[in-house]
């Protein structure tokens, strides 16, 4: 007979727990047979595959760390949310499980007790962020069960306030109030639509003139299903037109002919490997070595990146199912927070202009970081086209072809500048390096280190700041920190 030990034991391995949470899931939304089977082992495989797309990555990025040091003598800092995600498993695993499935459960207890009714339906995202706080979290010296209780309770919370503060940014991109936002570069999306604003003088004139001071209360379906809070949205929604009308003499990035690139850039496998491969030629012909080696392994650095989306495809595909399962009998009313790309369709010209101007400002942010600092964060093309290009619309939506412009650029230095604050407090025992580590200090760093790191606004803005919290403070500054906030959350978002 089989101990009680034993099973807990066997669930202590991610790969057998990640099966067996698949199984409870598919259970739930009553899956034959058939499909319960081939979701659990789907499941389990997309985990899996998770660990060798990480080990090709690394090994990629040892040769670049090896032609950069050669070459230059410099670090080199990658921020990518993929692969940093699959290098942490072996290290962080199990607590990224457990942070992901209670940090979603937590998020439908919000959405169902407070007016924050959203669903947060992009399941990659959660997994990063679950990562990102089980790696923090870990490295700040809390215990594991605080370490599960203070990450669920953080990404319940974010998954839940992140669309609400945005919504009436997304409202003006969408026009009416089928879908919120989604995803956890918000914050850099948020900014680009407040720039937006400012940068359009005219805009912000007409806006004040229509009796708003810059803010919205949040949709009725999401926050208030009293006669007052009725009241209250179709009032803001009135605003809202009038703002839209606004704009809408502003001149677009829709009034200009782009030709549409986003079918080619949103192939991420593509988009990679010709990114990488001028990086790896540039570096090699640096560094005087073999062109086609360089060529080679910047593929391998595609390759690895194609299997981990693979493995996230495979883990993660029942997920949304299972939230829109559990949020339609839990929370019926609740708005679904999609994906970034989902907006693409609103403003197509702006996902070009966002995407070559944050790129743009991240290259700015690169030198002037590494000038100052001796770390160059590498900047990857494929966060900076789906982060830009929603940077743009939104900066579009507030201040036309001014405010994408100089929203996406703000976005792009954002993503320039926090991961290299975020790399003080995840290099260390992270980072993959081919002579030496980071040392959690800029000035400290080893000249021949490439390190990866999550890379969008919002995980580096509370990775940041959990890290920063626990080294001056203490880890249980950090647990107070998560409770005090999700107390504040629940007072400010209680029902009325």
């Amino acid at each position: 007979m089989i101990s009680l030990d034993a099973i807990v034991l066997a669930l202590a391995q991610p790969t057998l727990l990640v099966g067996f949470l698949a199984f409870l899931g598919l259970l739930f939304l009553r899956r034959p047979v058939a499909g319960v089977l081939s979701g659990v082992v789907g499941a389990m495989v997309g985990y899996v595959m998770l660990v060798p797309g990480a080990l090709v990555v690394q090994e990629s990025l040892l040769r670049l760390a090896d032609a950069m040091s050669r070459a230059f003598g410099i670090a080199v800092l990658v921020p990518h949310n993929e692969a940093m995600a699959a290098l942490v498993q072996p290290s962080v695993g199990l607590a990224t499980i457990l942070i992901l499935v209670f940090g979603l459960l937590t998020h439908l207890v919000i959405a169902r007790v407070t007016r924050f009714r959203f669903l947060f339906l992009t399941a990659h995202q959660s997994f990063f962020m679950a990562a990102l706080l089980a790696l923090v979290l870990t490295a700040s010296g809390l215990a594991m069960p605080l370490i599960v209780f203070v990450g669920a309770l953080l990404l319940g919370v974010w998954s839940s306030l992140s669309p609400a503060l945005g919504q009436a940014f997304t409202r003006r991109v969408t026009g009416d109030e089928a879908v919120a936002l989604g995803h956890f570069g918000s914050l850099g999306y948020y900014l680009a639509g407040w720039v937006g604003a400012r940068v359009n003088r005219r805009y912000v004139r007409e806006t004040d003139a229509s009796g708003d001071g810059g803010t919205e209360e949040a949709p009725s379906g999401g926050f208030s299903s009293s006669a007052s809070g009725r009241a209250v949205a179709a009032s803001a929604l009135s605003d809202s037109q009038a703002r839209s009308r606004a704009a809408s003499r502003l001149r677009s990035t829709e009034d200009i002919r782009i030709p549409s690139l986003s079918s080619l850039l949103r192939n991420v496998t593509v988009t990679t490997s010709l990114s990488m491969t001028l990086v790896f030629v540039v570096a090699a012909l640096a560094a005087e070595q073999p062109l086609s080696a360089a060529v080679v392994y910047a593929l391998f650095f595609a390759v690895g990146i194609a299997v981990i989306l693979a493995g996230l495809r495979l883990l993660l595909a029942d997920v949304p199912p299972l939230l829109t399962a559990l949020g339609g009998r839990f929370v019926p009313d609740a708005l679904p927070a999609v994906d970034c790309a989902a907006l693409f369709p609103y403003a197509p010209s702006a996902v070009v202009i966002g995407f070559l101007c944050s790129l743009s400002g991240a290259l700015v942010g690169m030198v002037g970081i590494g000038l100052l600092t001796g770390l160059w964060i590498l900047p990857s093309v494929v966060p900076h086209f789906f982060c830009g290009a929603t940077a743009g619309i939104y900066g579009n939506a507030t201040g036309g072809l001014r405010g994408a412009i100089a929203g996406a650029l703000a976005n792009g230095l954002l993503l320039t500048a926090l991961p290299a604050l975020l790399s003080l407090f995840t290099g260390s025992g992270v980072a993959m390096t081919s002579a030496g580590t980071m040392s959690g200090a800029f000035g400290a760093t080893t000249a021949m280190a490439v390190a990866a790191t999550f890379g969008d606004t919002d995980y580096a803005i509370l990775g940041t700041i959990l890290g920063a919290l626990g080294t001056t403070f203490g880890p249980i500054s950090i647990a107070m920190l998560a409770i005090g906030v999700a107390c504040g959350v629940w007072m400010w978002g209680r029902k009325r």
